[in-house]
């Protein structure tokens, strides 16, 4: 076993003792010395204070996000130390002693009580913001499928319109169907939001690709050209990229009018033309990153 020497923090992990102290009074010492640890930071000497589990039941006060909150009122206190927390129970809650006596089995309920009001009072509030999520992932995987179908953007209040009834329709009078509809009507499909979703999806696929230049090792070109309905020759350039393990993707790299001829020579001065300019960006970006 080894001797205790001030300043390190990691004497008695938390939560745990050692096995061979066996007195109340030096299980107490070592608990506050795994509790409260002193640290140097930039040569001064700071206090870290960690919340003790065994508040819930002695005091009624549990940590929520690094803070100590009382389960009774909701007050927190600043500073996680024993008379700070003992002070406010003694001080706000005197009657909860005798109602519930320490060390009482309706003591240890009553804390489970109010621990599960609390825990049941937070997912409350943060069942919003996971369904608004859903409907922001929705809305994106509706707009991806309106573009591969080759439909406007205009499309989308269509489709919204034809889910909601449909909705209506199928789970009027299902257990939950009032929050499956509500759900639906959150998700966002007008023209002017279908548009930025593809905007964001366009950003992002270009930092992939971005991402997998720098790191392939080796890549290759193809070119084929094409025209399109306004009659404009275009030229679509794909790479494939080979990895160090070996793996290999292949992606369509840019798509590059030819507004002349197309000839060899022309083909040949639009490449020269993009991976020119394609080189100058990079060098300016690592530029911007160092």
């Amino acid at each position: 076993m080894s001797a205790f020497r001030p300043g390190v923090t990691n004497l008695v992990p938390a939560g745990t003792l050692s096995p061979f102290v066996s007195s109340p009074v030096a299980r107490g010492r070592v608990l506050k010395i795994a509790r409260i640890a002193k640290t140097k930071e930039n040569g001064k000497e700071k206090e870290n204070i960690f919340f003790n589990r065994d508040w819930e039941e002695e005091f009624f006060f549990t940590e929520v996000k690094d803070k100590c909150v009382c389960l009774i009122c909701g007050s927190t206190v600043a500073i996680p130390k024993r008379h700070n927390v003992e002070r406010h129970y003694t001080t706000a809650h005197p009657s909860f002693h005798t109602n519930f006596p320490a060390g009482s089995a309706l003591r240890v309920e009553k804390a489970r009580e109010l621990k599960a009001a609390l825990v049941k009072q937070q997912s409350f509030f943060t069942r919003p913001g996971k369904k608004s999520k859903k409907a922001t992932e929705a809305s994106f995987r509706a707009a991806n499928y309106l573009i591969k179908n080759k439909r406007a953007f205009t499309d989308g209040d269509v489709l919204k319109g034809a889910m909601m009834i449909i909705a209506e329709t199928v789970f009027k009078d299902e257990k939950n169907g009032s929050d499956v509809i509500s759900s639906l009507s959150d998700v966002q499909l007008g023209a002017s939001t279908v548009a930025r979703r593809l905007s964001a999806m366009s950003e992002n696929m270009s930092e992939q690709l971005d991402q997998d230049l720098r790191e392939c090792k080796w890549f290759s070109l193809q070119c084929d050209e094409s025209v399109d309905n306004s009659s404009i020759a275009q030229l679509m350039v794909f790479i494939r990229m080979v990895f160090a393990d070996f793996s290999t993707k292949e992606e369509l790299l840019a798509l590059l009018p030819l507004k002349t001829t197309t000839r060899g020579i022309d083909i040949y001065e639009v490449m020269k033309k993009f991976l020119s300019r394609e080189k100058s960006a990079s060098g300016e970006a690592r530029l911007n990153n160092n």
